[in-house]
């Protein structure tokens, strides 16, 4: 990695940087055909942002999104915070299964397929499911939270996420992923921001919305992009709440969700 030395893109990190009370935070390019950028370090003081050779192609402020995003991971310390709450979580879920074992082990001796089962579900199906719930909050908080350090608010944010997409489906060859309906526009206009929303994310089938809900590090970004679109810049509990209540809603198929009027 190297550090990030265009000076038009220099003058967006300090502007966002010093919006989040981070004005020496570095953040570094990698050579990369992908479209990403992540933040990694323990806490502020060690922390960093880095953002592949192919992300800093992208309309400025489209980047400025990206960079707020993951500034408000290093400013929140996500990365320790996750990586505490996920050794917490086997610690419980060891100390239950030790519990339980020594509880019941003549038991469990002589129904060692209960005993499997039981193990397997804890292990294998609640750990993932939990790191799930725990990342994905932390990106929606991000999201929302990067949105006050922009211009634009909650509608660049959302821009800069669909831009962003876009992108990563058209380099990876997976548009089927997301369904976009780009509005056509000439080169001038693909560079900007349009406050119609260039890009439109239609909502996925359910079994899409399922395993991204449930098993996904990030929320479907219809929904990301939705619930930008659709509330006021800021973070607020209010936010939290709209996104758990989605979380399980948006997980049902249409049909259970219409039998359960909800």
């Amino acid at each position: 990695m190297k550090p990030v030395t265009n000076p038009p893109i220099q003058h967006i990190i300090r502007t966002i940087c010093a919006r989040a009370g981070l004005p020496h935070l570095a953040v570094y390019t990698t050579e990369s055909s992908d479209y990403n950028g992540f933040a990694a370090g323990p806490y502020i003081g060690r922390s960093l942002i880095a953002l592949t050779s192919e992300t800093l192609k992208l309309p400025h402020d489209a980047l400025a999104g990206v960079i707020a995003h993951e500034a408000v991971h290093v400013k929140k310390r996500d990365v320790l915070t996750a990586q505490l709450l996920q050794f917490a979580f086997i610690m419980v879920i060891s100390s239950i299964i030790a519990g339980v074992y020594e509880a019941a082990a003549h038991w469990l001796e002589t129904h060692r397929a209960a005993t499997f089962l039981i193990g397997w579900t804890l292990i294998v199906l609640l750990y993932p499911a939990f790191r799930s719930w725990l990342v994905q909050w932390m990106e929606v908080r991000a999201d929302h939270l990067g949105a006050t350090l922009l211009d634009g608010g909650n509608d660049q944010m959302a821009n800069a996420l669909a831009i962003l997409s876009k992108n990563q489906d058209q380099a990876i060859e997976q548009a089927h992923s997301y369904h976009i309906d780009a509005k056509e526009k000439d080169d001038e206009e693909e560079d900007a921001f349009a406050e119609d929303g260039s890009f439109t994310f239609e909502r996925e089938d359910w079994f899409s919305r399922f395993s991204k809900f449930q098993l996904s590090p990030h929320p479907p970004m219809y929904w990301r992009i939705h619930s930008l679109r659709t509330t006021e810049t800021g973070w607020s509990t209010q936010k939290l709440r709209l996104w758990w209540r989605d979380c399980w809603r948006e997980s049902l198929p249409d049909f259970v969700k219409e039998w359960l009027h909800i």
